[in-house]
């Protein structure tokens, strides 16, 4: 016992001194940075840059609320969010050397009414984003309701090109980020869920909506969120404002009029494209402490 505790003793000062020893060495480029970092960020605005792009987020139901879990709301709460606090700000170019208007352009299946949006109809309007002519400092914001029913169709399958994947890895260069919704996270592709950067697990009671954040990679063996520790956690009271802010029935609609039994994947196929999971706690790393034990 004893020398276990020097040990951990051992390990703690070398912890420490490394630590202190980098703070040492580096404390005059830290103090020169800082208040370079500072001047600059008030000198060109950069509170007003919108930095979160090159992101895929995917918004699932938790547990065992799937229908009516508030993931629908919470996205576009979310990109509502995003529009109004960045859009026709005043940032730097740093290839024009000026500042110039970002703005912030949303490309949705999803019938917005609080913010202007153009109507997303295939892959291509992310393949082409250069078509657009958007800005330099704009940025696009791509929504996309039900993903995990859209992205199951032959035709989408065989559209999940090199080429659309390259643009998807490449967001961050096209200042974009994708929002989608899917009623479970095995729903959506497996491919688009290896390269989300964020889920975010939905549970709605009445109007308090709970969201929990993850990191992909923690969920993907395992068939209940509920039982990992989210990176994040959070509640908000959705008023009347929120839920009149969009249309999903125009979506629902459109989905029941282009089902085409033929167009779809069989039982087999879409459990293929899922990829087996076999629930194994053992291969999630952020499982809350009461089921490690299990």
């Amino acid at each position: 016992m004893i020398i276990f505790l020097i040990f951990l003793i051992i390990i703690f000062l070398f912890i420490f001194y490394y630590y202190l020893f980098f703070f040492i060495c580096n404390f005059h480029n830290i103090i020169i940075y800082s208040f370079k970092d500072i001047f600059n960020f008030f000198k060109y605005k950069k509170y007003n840059n919108y930095t979160n792009y090159g992101r895929i987020i995917l918004y699932s139901g938790s547990g065992s609320q799937v229908f009516g879990s508030g993931k629908t709301l919470s996205m576009i709460r979310d990109v509502i969010n995003i529009y109004n606090t960045y859009n026709d700000k005043y940032v730097y170019d740093e290839d024009l050397k000026k500042f110039v208007l970002q703005k912030i352009h949303i490309i949705s299946n999803v019938e917005l009414y609080d913010v202007p949006y153009i109507k997303f109809e295939g892959v291509n309007q992310f393949i082409d984003i250069d078509k657009f002519g958007f800005g330099s400092m704009d940025i696009c914001i791509y929504v996309l309701d039900e993903s995990g029913a859209i992205f199951n169709s032959r035709q989408f399958r065989d559209n999940i090109s090199t080429e659309f994947l390259t643009k998807l890895l490449q967001s961050r260069k096209n200042k974009s980020v994708m929002f989608m919704t899917s009623q479970r996270l095995q729903f959506t592709d497996k491919i688009l869920r290896e390269i989300c950067s964020t889920v975010v697990a939905c549970r709605k009671k009445w109007r308090v909506i709970f969201n929990y954040e993850y990191n992909p990679l923690d969920l993907e063996y395992a068939l209940n969120p509920e039982l990992v520790k989210p990176r994040v956690k959070h509640m908000w009271f959705a008023t009347d404002k929120t839920f009149k802010s969009y249309n999903t029935y125009q979506l629902v609609e459109k989905l029941n009029k282009d089902y085409d039994p033929n167009q779809y994947l069989s039982t087999k196929e879409i459990l293929d494209t899922y990829g087996s999971s076999d629930g194994s706690k053992d291969n999630s790393t952020r499982l809350k402490k009461r089921y490690r034990s299990l």
